[in-house]
């Protein structure tokens, strides 16, 4: 043992003896001698800290140590351990001794004198806040007035005495109530009033074990609880069991620890992968009024065909005008149109045409789209494509909350009886490890890949018990979650196209309409409406997550007044096999499909009328016959792919199309295999067996690329059934504006060769395309057209009173103009190595086209030449725009100079190491700016204007200080040095 810990025990030892001999003198006196404590309303608990002796704590309180010991019910030695809890008490304590030990040679002081009888009265008198005057030499036993206690913090002891300790030698003399902490385990929560009887019984008020429990018990559980305890004050601890709860009291601690059964814990929700991601911040609100107007054109130079030189240029247009929550969408084309006239003659002229035009509100709080105006439906399962110009009602959730994953995520449940860790796995990858208390408990958010999901959750307790949960589940994107419904409702008459301008068949009215519920996490079931006045088409569908893997099909039945009646039918099984190996995966997916003779679908009207003069001949328009073209009765699909590892894969796929009336069977085979003999290059080779009315043989594709850095690569393709080469280059650079792409295919064919090549630039404020395209005959042996097309678009947007020219807008976006503090330097926004996605300058403010509807977006931006020491705020917004919105963004402002000096006393002394703030005097609604000083008091307050400013610093008294920042300013300003104004 060394030499200190030796003295420590030594120390130790004695310590104990000392205090041993002690004790021993007040034992020696007789049973009624023995101390009596009365504790009052202010005692307190204190956590014995390491190196703290009984006496030592009691010297700190100021209370006697006897009192301590007795109150306590320690027996000598007294010895304390770092953690343990003893009540110390805080009112003035009397400690009656009936017969004391008097010194040799001293009389015999009475009861009275001696101060020895116990105090009866209800209220003692406040503790004093000095400590007594030091007692009589000839009194063995003193009463002693206590401070204030110095943790008020502590539980505190309401009357008696403490309860009961191991320690204990004997049971408290009278009723004790304590305020204990009450703990579910390890987790404290909050505190009860329990009850000490004489005989050691322990009871606790049960409207507060009610209300701490009711988060930490199921509705079941706590609703037993309380019929346990109904028309109870205060009851036994055992009355806990009779709701099936363990309840323990551990003196050494001075705490009530309840263990409570897993199945009596509420369930709690528990996600084992994060799929409702969203931006965190506040929300930046669009313009009210906002709109842009896209020009998309193409002039044709022609080298080669029946017409050479240079075509007409064509010009398409497309836009949108919000205000409000209302949408006017609408497009358009300026360029030549062929016209019939009644001898046959086709003739050509520029003219304007119209394509459509809509109103759109979306109701976000019920998810819906209303539309009216020229609409385009949705279509599912057998539905045919026709165009309506009416009102639309629909549900679509990529379109209206494309953030929210209506996917099934799996649910699954396990009870928790002890404290265990679980991990779950999927496809033999670990994508969660959690540490998870007592209780029950539903994992959702399952991360599934399309395809077989096999998941194993394994759960292991403290003791080394494990248990583990399988379960697959096969799972297709197209899947809607349980009670998730959407659907589309289209009514009006048809619109078809004349001369490439619009025509409504207002005597033809025609719905068209879907809905989709998901009816499990296995299985979403639709239905389907298409009707007009001559065809009608009735149709079901099904998407079922199946044992063997996903399995869907549509079912169909139509009736056409020239037709007749017919059906259609398609089914599809698709699977996935998934492994832990992500380079050995299998897939598979076989499709069956019949149609009926007379099986009729709902088309779009094809009509072309004859004009004379540019006037529509009246009646020489035709409305489209519906019949029916079903030249096969059936087809079969199979393919099966399979990786079999990171450099190999194979593919199978085989087709067949039985023909009735006459038409003739087709079929096709096509293996596939792909080999990466290194990261550069890459080789496939196909072999198929085609059979057709103009086919029929063997055949054999190949191709190699090669990748020739990160951005470029180049490839080699020869077919044999057309005895066609090509060579094709692809190349790009950069991102955003300055960005470029090249790509050029050349192709030989019986001696004849073709020349395919795109260039493309992304402008600031454009896009610019050269396009050179050859076309081939129907056999592929000869060039019949080849051209070079010039092509650009571009879009002039608003948002509230900003302007500016932009590259074409999809969407939503946003325009980002400089303040005009920033004197025209340039805002460029997500500025990257890589380039930036648009800039500000002669044009207008900086344009962002790229924005989604519904979808959360940070908007970040930089002004890389702003003055020095310019605040452009936090350089960043984060969006979530309504559909076809426009932004309007002020980077930088009036706030935006950076204040630096020192701040010195009225002495000259720094003001070091303060935190204070600066005032507009100016606008005193304007937010104050927190500014530091360092240790030698210097200081920069950033987001400050020109104007008037005072600096307040928390010293005594506060020091206040003015600055003027002079007109103009902007970035850095230097105030030097200032002292405490005296106004």
């Amino acid at each position: 043992m060394p030499k200190a810990a030796k003295r420590w025990h030594r120390s130790l030892t004695l310590g104990s003896i000392l205090l041993a001999a002690v004790a021993g003198v007040a034992a020696a006196t007789p049973a009624s001698a023995q101390p009596d404590a009365s504790v009052g309303q202010s005692s307190v608990v204190h956590v014995v800290r390491p190196g703290e002796w009984l006496s030592s704590i009691a010297r700190n309180y100021g209370v006697d140590t006897l009192a301590i010991a007795a109150l306590n019910h320690l027996r000598p030695p007294y010895v304390l351990h770092p953690g343990d809890k003893i009540i110390v008490p805080a009112r003035p304590m009397t400690r009656a001794v009936s017969n004391p030990v008097v010194p040799p040679g001293q009389p015999a002081p009475s009861a009275q004198s001696a101060n020895l009888t116990p105090q009866t009265t209800t209220n003692p008198p406040p503790p004093t806040a000095a400590r007594p005057a030091a007692p009589p030499a000839s009194a063995t036993a003193v009463v002693q007035t206590a401070p204030a206690a110095p943790r008020p913090n502590f539980p505190t002891v309401t009357t008696g005495q403490t309860p009961p300790s191991p320690r204990s030698a004997s049971r408290p003399s009278r009723t004790v109530t304590v305020e204990l902490p009450l703990k579910d385990r390890a987790n404290y929560l909050g505190d009860i009033d329990v009850t000490i009887t004489p005989d050691g019984a322990l009871s606790f008020n049960t409207a507060q074990a009610i209300e701490l429990l009711s988060k930490s018990l199921s509705a079941e559980a706590l609703a037993s609880l309380k019929t346990v305890l109904a028309g109870e004050t205060t009851a036994p601890l055992s009355d806990f069991g009779k709701a099936a709860i363990v309840a323990v009291y551990d003196p050494t601690q001075l705490q009530i620890v309840l263990t409570i059964p897993g199945h009596s814990r509420p369930t709690n929700a528990m996600d084992v992968a994060d799929l409702d991601q969203a931006g965190h911040g506040k929300l930046v609100a669009p313009e009210g009024l906002s709109g842009y107007l896209n020009f998309r054109g193409s002039v044709d130079a022609v080298e080669a065909g029946a017409q050479k030189g240079l075509d007409d240029p064509l010009i398409d247009m497309d836009g949108a005008l919000r205000f409000g929550k209302w949408v006017l969408t609408g497009e358009a084309s300026i360029g030549p149109n062929d016209t019939t006239s009644l001898t046959g003659t086709t003739n050509t002229e520029e003219s304007f045409t119209r394509q459509g035009t809509r109103l759109i509100y979306d109701d976000l709080k019920n998810t819906l789209r209303w539309t009216i105006g020229d609409l385009q439906p949705e279509t599912t399962g057998f539905q045919g494509g026709v165009d309506i110009s009416g009102v639309s009602v629909v549900r679509l959730y990529n379109e209206l909350e494309p953030q929210l994953d209506v996917r099934p995520r799996g649910e699954r449940s396990f009870t928790l009886e002890r404290a265990s860790t679980v991990e779950t796995t999927i496809n033999g990858r670990l994508v969660q490890t959690v540490r998870l208390d007592p209780g029950t408990y539903d994992l959702h958010n399952f991360p599934f890949v399309d395809g077989a999901n096999d998941v194993q959750i394994v759960i292991q307790d403290d003791s080394g018990q494990r248990e583990t949960l399988t379960f697959s589940i096969f799972f297709d994107r197209t899947l809607l979650a349980p009670g998730l419904m959407e659907f589309g409702a289209w009514a009006g008459v048809e619109t078809y196209s004349v001369n490439g301008d619009l025509r409504y068949a207002v005597n033809d009215p025609i719905f068209s309409g879907f809905i989709r519920r998901g009816m499990s996490d296995r299985l979403t079931l639709g239905a389907n409406l298409q009707a007009s006045k001559t065809t009608q088409v009735l149709g079901g569908q099904f998407i079922w997550g199946s044992p063997l893997g996903t399995l869907g099909g549509d079912l169909a039945y139509s009736h056409d007044t020239t037709a007749g009646s017919g059906y259609a039918i398609n089914i599809g099984l698709s699977r996935l096999f998934q492994s832990a190996d992500s380079f050995k995966s299998q897939s598979l997916s076989a499709s069956f499909e019949a149609k009926s003779v007379n099986f009729t679908q709902l088309t779009a009207t094809s009509a072309t009328p004859l004009t004379l003069g540019g006037t529509t001949v009246p009646g020489s328009t035709t409305t489209a016959a519906n019949a029916a073209l079903n030249p096969y009765s059936s087809e079969f699909a199979l393919t099966y792919g399979r990786s079999f590892s990171e450099y190999i894969y194979a593919n199978l796929d085989a087709r067949y199309s039985l023909g009735r009336a006459g038409q003739a069977d087709v079929g096709s085979v096509t293996a596939t295999l792909g080999w990466r003999p290194n990261n550069v290059t890459s080789l496939t080779f196909d072999a198929d067996y085609e059979e057709s009315s103009t086919e029929r043989g063997p055949g054999f594709r190949i191709s190699i690329t090669r990748r020739l850095g990160r951005t470029r690569n180049i490839r080699a393709d020869y077919d044999s059934l057309g005895n066609q080469a090509t060579l094709s280059y692809q190349d790009s650079h950069g991102r955003g504006v300055g960005s470029s792409s090249v790509g050029a295919d050349l192709t030989y064919a019986s001696n004849a060769l073709g020349l395919d090549a795109t260039v493309n630039y992304q402008a600031n404020r454009a896009d610019l395309g050269i396009t050179q395209t050859s076309s081939w005959d129907f056999g592929g042996t000869s060039v019949q057209d080849q051209r070079t097309s010039f092509q650009f678009g571009t879009s002039i947007a608003f948002a509230g009173n900003a302007v500016a020219i932009g590259r074409p807008i999809y969407d939503s976006f946003a325009i980002l103009e400089p303040h005009p503090s920033l004197k025209g330097a340039q805002v460029v926004v997500d500025p990257s190595q890589d380039g930036r996605l648009a800039e500000s300058g002669l044009l207008g403010g900086a344009v962002l086209s790229d924005l989604g509807s519904y979808s959360v977006r940070t908007i970040i931006y930089d002004v890389p030449n702003a003055p020095a020491g310019y605040d452009i705020g936090q350089g960043s917004i984060l969006v979530k725009p309504p559909y076809r919105s426009g932004y309007k963004v002020v980077v930088g402002s009036d706030y935006s100079v950076t204040v630096i000096g020192r701040l010195l006393d009225a002495d000259g002394a720094p003001i070091s190491l303060l935190a204070g703030h600066a005032y507009d005097l100016d606008d005193p609604k304007h937010e104050p700016v927190e500014m530091f000083t360092s240790r030698d008091g210097r200081f920069g307050a950033q987001g400050l204007r020109p104007g008037h400013w005072r600096i307040e610093m928390p010293t005594q008294p506060v020091a206040k200080f003015i600055i003027t920042v002079p007109k103009g300013a902007t970035g850095l300003y230097r105030a030097g040095d200032l002292k405490p104004s005296g106004s």
